[in-house]
């Protein structure tokens, strides 16, 4: 349902992805191993509504979640990266309605944290360096601090380096990286 519904736009499957997969969590046992890939994937989903919708509850709630979700992965699972992203992309999210410094900087922490941790060859590593570009761009429009806009551009170009030709993501990430190097010339 969460994909069909990224795929088609189709709101009532985001509801019933979120129903569905607030049951798979309420019933899973603690322990079982289904119940961490539940709450990973209801907490994207709960990201994907408030994107949506725009009820700020959807985000905190996804906040949560993911939170929990992160913890409960093992560092050595490597679907922990990706998790430390996805909460990233949420802080950041969430500092961008409440302004609220700890989350721009535990949004940039948690990017770190993913980056450091990846394989050179992760597939989604051109996308983890871009959400932390967007992340340190974000604080340096806010602060101002030279090491912020250095780290952002820097992001921005191992971005450029391994994110393929034809992806989606190299456009908006040729953008960020332009502005960036043009305010830093400034």
């Amino acid at each position: 349902l969460l994909v069909r519904s990224g795929r088609l736009g189709r709101v009532e499957d985001l509801e019933q992805a979120v129903d569905v997969l607030q049951q798979a969590v309420d019933l899973a046992p603690p322990s079982h191993p289904a119940r961490l890939g539940a709450l990973f994937n209801l907490g994207a989903a709960l990201r994907d509504r408030f994107e949506r919708m725009g009820e700020i509850r959807d985000l905190e709630q996804a906040i949560t979640v993911l939170h929990q979700a992160v913890d409960l992965t093992s560092p050595d699972d490597p679907r922990w990266t990706t998790r430390l992203m996805i909460l990233g992309v949420a802080l950041h999210t969430r500092f961008q309605h409440w302004r609220k410094k700890a989350d721009l900087d535990r949004s940039i922490t948690v990017h770190q944290q993913g980056i450091d941790a990846a394989p050179p060859n992760d597939p989604d590593r051109g996308v983890k360096l871009f959400n932390y570009g967007n992340a340190l761009r974000t604080r340096f429009e806010r602060k101002g601090k030279s090491a912020d806009l250095d780290r952002a551009i820097n992001a921005y170009q191992d971005a450029v380096e391994v994110i393929p030709a034809d992806s989606p993501y190299r456009g908006p990430v040729l953008a960020s990286l332009g502005i960036m190097l043009h305010t830093r010339f400034q």
